[in-house]
């Protein structure tokens, strides 16, 4: 009896330490500091969409074919170097996309159109969200 105590009292203990602890990585983030991505894909396939960062790719999502989709960007990417390059990769036998290297700052909005051939991915904007 006295032992079943003893756990249960070192259970919760531990159960609500792990309750109230948070990630070093999680950033405070207000609606302005909102970072996103809208893309443009002008191709008869749909495309996976990345973030790349140093060499590291993050998924956003999917964009269809001939339609557009706006992502948000995870805060936790959003600290330390903040040079990103997007990168649309289509299901099948095609090329992959791969916009120019750009600075993104928490709060802008990058949109990028993907069109057929790669010389033809265009940056359209970054823009500061209000």
């Amino acid at each position: 009896m006295r032992l079943t105590r003893l756990l249960l009292a070192a259970s919760l203990a531990l159960g609500s330490a792990a309750c109230a602890s948070r990630p070093a990585y999680e950033v405070p983030i207000t609606v302005n500091d909102l970072t996103t991505a809208h893309v443009v894909n002008t191709n008869t396939f749909p495309v996976t969409v990345y973030l790349t960062q140093a060499g590291m790719r993050y998924r956003l999502g999917v964009v269809e074919s001939l339609s557009a989709s706006l992502f948000t960007v995870p805060p936790q990417l959003m600290v330390g170097r903040r040079e990103y390059r997007l990168l649309a990769s289509p299901l099948g036998p095609h090329p992959t996309f791969l916009s120019e290297t750009f600075m993104l700052q928490p709060g802008q909005n990058a949109a990028w159109r993907v069109q057929e051939s790669n010389s033809h991915t265009q940056l359209i904007s970054l823009v500061s969200v209000q």
